[in-house]
């Protein structure tokens, strides 16, 4: 499944390479869309107000009716609304499905993180960070990370009691310089565009649009490796998460164009113009 900036979500048969169908959200526009444990039910982030409000509302009335930063559950098959997800302030910059419930994570530039559950519209659980633009649940769902690029931390948290605060803090900064600096600083405090354990949840992969990923230890934050994307400059021209467009992009997030291969063997990155595997 993509979400397009033509305000389109398109769907693929991976099986047999081919389309499937293709479903609007001109009102709301998409992004982010993932799918949940069912194949017939997906969820996205908003990027419009919900319509037009009445101007004789009193302005606190207004601003009640308006969700432009609603999360939205989806049904594929007929293309109707479910739920809505609302109570983020600001752009929503990434959503993770847990492994095998129905929670997710959404994280926003209102400098929150929100837990929820598909069966309820209110938050579950909230966390106030300083950017915590990406998350990621690691494959047993009980850990899961936030990523906060304008600090360059890493933070984790245990599902059962993420309440008390996280339990550990990886310094990415303080990684890269341990390994001698082999990525550019703007990679280390920007750029961020993906966080992703491994399935054997032993690595902790972080994605940048910038010339090189990153490939962390899950258990000490140490970097296991910097993955130097072929040639300079070879990095996407998508904005990252919370950043503003910038000259020569097209103003389009980059929801992360690197992943693990399932075995966790490999780390398959696009570029430019090539597919990369280290």
């Amino acid at each position: 499944m993509t979400s397009e900036s033509d305000e389109t979500i398109q769907i693929y048969n991976v099986k047999d390479g081919r389309f499937d169908k293709s479903l609007l959200s001109r009102k709301y526009g998409v992004k982010l869309a993932k799918f949940t444990h069912t194949s017939s039910s997906i969820i996205y982030a908003s990027t419009k107000q919900n319509g037009t409000i009445p101007t004789f509302l009193p302005q606190k009335d207004q601003k009640s009716l308006t969700f432009p930063d609603a999360i939205r559950y989806l049904a594929t098959h007929d293309n109707s609304f479910i739920r809505y997800f609302e109570g983020h302030e600001a752009a929503v910059t990434c959503l993770a499905m847990h492994p095998g419930s129905d929670n997710f994570i959404s994280c926003s530039l209102d400098n929150t993180a929100r837990l929820w559950n598909l069966n309820t519209r209110n938050w579950t659980g909230k966390l106030h960070i300083n950017t915590p633009f990406l998350s990621a649940w690691d494959p047993s769902g009980n850990v899961f990370a936030i990523g906060s690029p304008h600090s360059a931390i890493i933070l984790l948290y245990d599902h059962r009691s993420y309440e008390r605060g996280h339990f550990a803090r990886f310094d990415v900064l303080e990684a890269v310089n341990n390994r001698g600096n082999p990525a550019p600083i703007e990679d280390v405090f920007s750029n961020w565009t993906k966080l992703e354990f491994s399935n054997d949840g032993k690595h902790l992969l972080l994605g940048s649009k910038g010339d090189g990923h990153f490939l962390l230890d899950a258990f000490n934050g140490s970097l296991k490796a910097y993955l130097k994307k072929p040639a300079s400059g070879q990095g996407t021209r998508r904005v990252a998460p919370g950043e503003g467009p910038t000259e020569g992009s097209n103003g389009i997030e980059s929801s992360g164009e690197v992943c693990f291969t399932p075995d966790g063997r490999f780390v398959i990155s696009g570029g430019r113009q090539d597919l990369v595997a280290w």
